[in-house]
């Protein structure tokens, strides 16, 4: 049931446009759709499903998203769409190294999407990637305060023109 926007009903921020309860046409995200998929259908669903899985918050399914290819295949339309989906106030960026230490995991405990753009080189484990994306429960820690731990329940997306490669 959808209610009116209000403090009461515990919602800090909403997306500004009206919703309509009937399939509407989508010409241009059909274009883009199939632009990027190159028209493969299989490359759509999955593209679909990853809309579908940052739109219902999906981090129990503890996979996270690598975005990769050239210049302007793309990737940051994909990023835009993602961050619409999840809403501006929801989505951060950071980078894996951050998610290694305690002090680089502040502020994102609270986010549905975190945003990992350029992040091909990495050397590290990607035991903080596992850890946010496992649903384990990890140690943040803002300056002048004591840590805590707290499971952050966000998709992880990694956007880069080359495959990122752990060590």
């Amino acid at each position: 049931e959808f209610s009116e926007h209000s403090k009461e009903n515990w919602l800090l921020s909403h997306i500004p446009h009206d919703y309509i309860n009937e399939r509407q046409p989508t010409p241009n995200f059909d274009k883009w759709l199939d632009w990027v998929s190159d028209g493969n259908q299989s490359k759509q669903n999955a593209i679909l499903a990853a809309f579908y899985m940052i739109l219902t918050n999906r981090y129990n399914w503890q996979m996270f998203f690598e975005i990769t290819g050239k210049g302007g295949s793309g990737k940051s339309v994909f990023a835009s769409i993602a961050t619409l989906l999840a809403g501006v106030k929801n989505t951060a960026s950071s980078n894996l190294e951050k998610f290694d230490d305690e002090r680089g995991l502040s502020g994102l405990e609270n986010k549905t999407l975190i945003l990992c753009p350029e992040q091909s080189k990495y050397a590290g484990d990607g035991s903080g990637l596992k850890s946010i994306t496992g649903g384990d429960t990890v140690r943040v820690r803002y300056n002048y305060q004591d840590p805590f731990d707290v499971k952050i329940t966000a998709l992880v997306m990694l956007i880069n023109n080359r495959p990122c490669s752990f060590t």
